[in-house]
């Protein structure tokens, strides 16, 4: 039983490494497409061939669907919004691309359905989508139990952002838009209650899912596949 208790911990540690490993390389990989889709900066414009506009996907050009949230409209909005989405992506560990795809597309939808100044202006920036991603780590910070104050600080955290979303879809106007340092173009405030929802979505829908998962195997005498937040911010046992 000793053994394979070492032999456990062995595999987890290799697996944590493991993981740490991919975690580093995707994050280089989303730093080298930034880099590329907003080359164009360096002559003092940007990648319009790859900012969303509706008419022109339904025209055949769907790569603008993928890539729009990679094109920023300056280097200073550019350093803004990557700065923020790898630190975010660099602290989520468990259904990371679930996340994003889910943040992704509220930060689309919700524009789609509430600023018509999309299919003239165009949609770009990875604002939308950082705004689901902080939502995602608050409530993970929520639910980690890693202190006392962890519960509060997160939903501190996530109320806070839930509000500053509303304020700016019903004022019309980026919070706090006029102490920017530099161009941020014209934010569309509707896609960071959009990537807010679909982060908020998203989370739930994985939080029930690992709740769900933990009560069939109390009911089967299985042993559990975690706490119901392990994954979600906490950190399993450890063999001693």
């Amino acid at each position: 039983m000793m053994a394979a208790g070492i032999k456990t911990a062995h595999f987890s540690e290799r697996d944590r490494a493991d993981q740490k490993t991919a975690h580093g390389l995707e994050l280089a990989v989303w730093a080298l497409l930034l880099l590329v889709c907003n080359l164009p900066l360096w002559s003092g414009r940007i990648a319009k061939s790859l900012v969303f506009f509706p008419g022109l996907v339904a025209g055949g050009q769907w790569w603008r669907l993928v890539l729009f949230p990679l094109v920023h409209v300056s280097w200073y909005h550019l350093i803004l919004d990557a700065g923020a989405f790898l630190l975010l992506w660099k602290g989520i560990d468990e259904a990371r691309w679930r996340h994003l795809a889910a943040c992704w597309a509220g930060s689309l939808l919700m524009p789609l359905c509430l600023s018509a100044s999309v299919g003239t202006l165009g949609l770009c920036g990875l604002s939308g989508i950082c705004h689901g991603l902080m939502a995602i780590s608050a409530l993970e910070t929520a639910v980690s139990q890693s202190s006392p104050c962890s519960a509060k600080i997160g939903l501190a955290l996530f109320f806070g952002l839930g509000a500053k979303v509303c304020w700016e879809v019903l004022s019309g106007a980026a919070f706090l838009a006029d102490l920017h340092l530099g161009a941020i173009g014209i934010p569309i405030v509707s896609s960071h209650l959009g990537g807010f929802l679909g982060g908020l979505s998203s989370f739930v829908l994985l939080y029930l899912a690992r709740l769900l998962k933990n009560n069939e195997n109390q009911l089967t005498g299985l042993p559990e596949a975690g706490a119901a937040g392990e994954g979600l911010g906490h950190e399993p046992e450890k063999n001693h």
